[in-house]
């Protein structure tokens, strides 16, 4: 098939959501765009920037499988003495079905507590939660270190796909898009910068959570990667390259 090139005025300024990034296609933006290319080949190189609060900024995404387990992993950069929420993951008449609000990771409504707030303190961190269905037991490590930990939550549930996670808000009903909104409340809305979002299907070893902290590693979670939300972006600032570098 030969090469096609397009030219027009529109960017991300004039028109965010005109902007669709597809891969094996290269965009010249600003001499700027293509360092979005991770050493994979993924657009992963990225971060998403929150300047402020907003019910209007965030990232969305949708997946499948029903999990019994996850670890998800992200880096975070604030400095927001509000009750930010990183993600939030909602099901048609189940809101909360897995949110990590500042303090507290919820799954199927029931809260754990474990003092996220400690580290929104406008430094680097890299944070990593875990959860599995049998004992009920899950983690939260930041920097690569287990910093909190419980078990007998949630026992049995399964989280179920086909719900829709947002990152940078929190879902008070399910978010239906742009025109249909998720009724956001502006105190929980997150500040700051996100990178390097992924989502597996397994618990996560904590040397290998170790590792991915040590080396600025996103990986490539199973269930999402980071690579799947640079499409679904609506009024969020994207920085490339990523500046979440050990």
């Amino acid at each position: 098939m030969p090469s096609e090139c397009q030219l027009n005025n529109g960017n991300r300024s004039t028109c965010p959501d005109c902007f669709k990034v597809k891969k094996d296609t290269t965009y010249y933006q600003d001499a700027e765009i293509n360092n979005c290319i991770g050493s994979d080949g993924d657009w992963s190189n990225y971060d998403l920037y929150f300047p402020s609060k907003s019910l209007d900024s965030y990232a969305s995404q949708t997946w499948s499988p029903n999990l019994s387990m996850f670890t998800l992993c992200f880096w975070m950069q604030t400095s927001d003495s509000d009750r930010g929420v990183t993600f939030s993951y909602a099901l048609q008449g189940v809101i909360n079905e897995l949110t990590l609000f500042r303090n507290e990771l919820t799954i199927n409504n029931a809260q754990t507590s474990y003092k996220l707030g400690n580290y929104y303190d406008g430094r680097r961190h890299h944070v990593c939660v875990t959860w599995e269905n049998q004992a009920g037991s899950w983690k939260l490590n930041v920097n690569g270190k287990v910093i909190n930990n419980g078990s007998r939550f949630q026992e049995r549930h399964v989280i179920h796909g086909g719900g829709v996670l947002v990152i940078g808000q929190d879902q008070d009903r399910l978010f239906e898009g742009p025109s249909g909104g998720g009724s956001f409340e502006l105190k929980q809305s997150f500040m700051g910068s996100i990178s390097g979002m992924n989502l597996w299907s397994r618990v996560l070893s904590d040397d290998e959570i170790l590792r991915m902290s040590e080396i600025c590693n996103f990986g490539n979670g199973d269930v999402l990667k980071w690579s799947d939300f640079l499409v679904a972006t609506h009024n969020v600032e994207v920085k490339c390259p990523s500046n979440f570098k050990i």
